[in-house]
């Protein structure tokens, strides 16, 4: 009986030792599985191209997350991590990332129409702004390519050249083109702006470059600097002084249709709404040479001038005459103020007087 208790008793302790061991070992296996848990914040997985040239292509396993081995500020480019949300790194570069840049927008236009499916034919023209953008971040060499695509469609325009206050938004090119669809009218001209850059305000008013293409596309492809104004005439806000153009010149484009005339802005001036323009005539006088004292014929070439701009409608100006006490005119043409007499004697040695207008006003 002591022997068969005893065996008894040796038995059961065997078994309590056993489920001692066996929880011991689950509770381990537990702890473990609970410590390899991710934590709730997600991390973006990033997947490494192996180079062609590398024999030994990274493993995705080497890409730690969680807490256990966060990444190193040396690992990223400028020193610090892109990805994550509750990096305060990432706070001051959103901040700094906004900034007002210099971009070609679309701008669509109606060129023509087609007749087989009546509905207008529209082209992007586009046009130059300057807006708020994000500015490129530097792409991280993990980066999957097809990430950055998508990213950059949900982003909109991105920044590439900034520019901020003082400067100004111009187009670098424009393509002169004519629509060859059938319309009702006659063949439209439009100018499509081909590149847009960030260029200084300049305080003093004066002529720059501006390029344009005529025929584009065709053997009589030609680019010609046709010029603009640009600056600020400091003349108060609202006394209609401005920036234009008051010397130009004709250039000629060979099309396939023989000689096309293009003007060229060769001089700009701080002038009004209605302002003189440089203007040149030539014609043959007759002069006296006092040496051989004989007469001979040469040519003259004069700057007579001419009035452009615009007026604004009124009622009516009274404007002193000569011949008659005084008379109202319409105040809606920009026409001659003032004009200077100049006496010449012909070829034929009659006297011809030309006028040269000095000031230019609306009446």
């Amino acid at each position: 009986m002591r022997i068969f208790s005893t065996k008894h008793t040796a038995i059961m302790l065997f078994q309590w030792t056993s489920c001692c061991l066996i929880y011991a070992i689950v509770a381990s296996l537990l702890a473990r599985h609970v410590r390899a848990v991710p934590p709730t914040r997600t991390t973006k997985r990033t997947h490494v191209a192996p180079s062609v040239s590398d024999p030994n292509p990274p493993i995705q396993a080497s890409f730690y997350q969680g807490s256990e081995q966060p990444a190193a500020e040396s690992d990223w480019p400028s020193g610090k991590i892109l990805d994550g949300d509750s990096s305060s790194t990432l706070a001051d570069e959103a901040v700094e990332a906004v900034t007002k840049c210099c971009y070609r927008q679309k701008k669509y236009h109606t060129i023509g129409f087609d007749t087989s499916a009546r509905r207008p034919i529209r082209k992007d023209i586009g046009r130059c702004r300057r807006t708020y953008l994000d500015r490129t971040v530097p792409r991280d060499p993990t980066q999957n390519p097809g990430d950055l695509v998508k990213r950059r469609r949900r982003q909109g325009p991105v920044c590439d050249q900034p520019c901020e206050d003082g400067n100004v938004c111009l187009p670098t090119r424009t393509l002169l083109e004519r629509s060859l669809y059938a319309n009702a009218w006659s063949p439209l001209d439009y100018e499509v702006i081909e590149g847009c850059h960030c260029v200084p305000k300049l305080h003093p008013c004066e002529r720059k470059p501006l390029y344009k293409v005529f025929h584009h596309n065709t053997p009589y492809e030609t680019t010609i600097d046709v010029g603009e104004c640009r600056g600020r005439c400091f003349n108060g806000r609202d006394s209609g002084i401005d920036c234009r153009a008051t010397k130009n010149k004709t250039e000629t484009v060979l099309g396939p249709n023989g000689h096309e005339c293009v003007d060229v802005i060769t001089g700009c001036s701080c002038t009004g709404s209605c302002y003189r323009a440089s203007h040149m005539v030539a014609f043959y006088i007759r002069k006296f040479n006092e040496t051989t004292e004989e007469y001979y014929d040469t040519v003259q070439e004069m700057d007579v001038g001419k009035c452009l701009g615009s007026c604004t409608e009124k009622k009516g100006i009274c404007i002193r005459r000569t011949n008659c006490a005084a008379v109202l005119l319409p105040n809606t043409y920009c026409s001659p103020k003032e004009y200077v007499p100049h006496i010449f004697q012909t070829p034929e040695g009659e006297d011809m007087t030309v006028h040269v207008i000095n000031e230019c006003r609306c009446i």
